[in-house]
């Protein structure tokens, strides 16, 4: 006669089931990545083999010189021609509906962090609504602000499937 299981009991042995199976998975993994082991050492890619890299549209890239594949994206840097850089104040002014860039019209101040502050404009060439976060001007920002860019790419990538 069969005994029925009660629910705690079939949660603990899903679970159960499902730590074994992850440990497998990163045993494989792991005996996967010693073997792609280069002669000198360097392994091949520090991430996982399921990550995907964002589509680059370059002819070139990504390219792979002395095992570092190196690859690359657009960043549009818009700027005031009549600017250098010098001025007495590297503040940007937020008011609400002005232009920037000639495109995009200030609607409402959003809200600021360590190094940007946001604002919702409208794009007058798109006839759409976007989110615009501006950068201090700053060089340690503007490399955090790169990385961040670089990984909401992998995110992108990586979720594409998801709602």
């Amino acid at each position: 006669m069969l005994k029925k299981m009660s629910p705690d009991r079939k949660a603990e042995k899903k679970q159960s089931s499902l730590e074994q199976e992850h440990k497998k998975r990163n045993t494989e993994e792991r005996i996967q990545d010693e073997d792609d082991d280069d002669e000198d050492g360097r392994k091949a890619s520090v991430l996982p083999r399921w990550i995907k890299f964002p589509i680059s549209n370059d002819e070139f890239y990504p390219a792979e010189f002395d095992n570092v594949i190196y690859d690359c994206y657009n960043l549009r840097v818009v700027f005031d021609r009549e600017k250098t850089g010098f001025e007495e104040t590297k503040d940007f002014p937020i008011v609400i509906n002005s232009i920037i860039a000639g495109r995009y019209q200030v609607v409402e101040y959003l809200g600021s962090a360590a190094f940007s502050k946001a604002i919702q404009c409208y794009d007058i060439h798109s006839e759409q609504m976007v989110c615009m976060k501006i950068i201090e001007n700053n060089k340690d920002y503007f490399d955090q602000s790169v990385d961040e860019i670089k990984l909401l790419r992998y995110i992108n990538a990586n979720c594409e499937d998801l709602d």
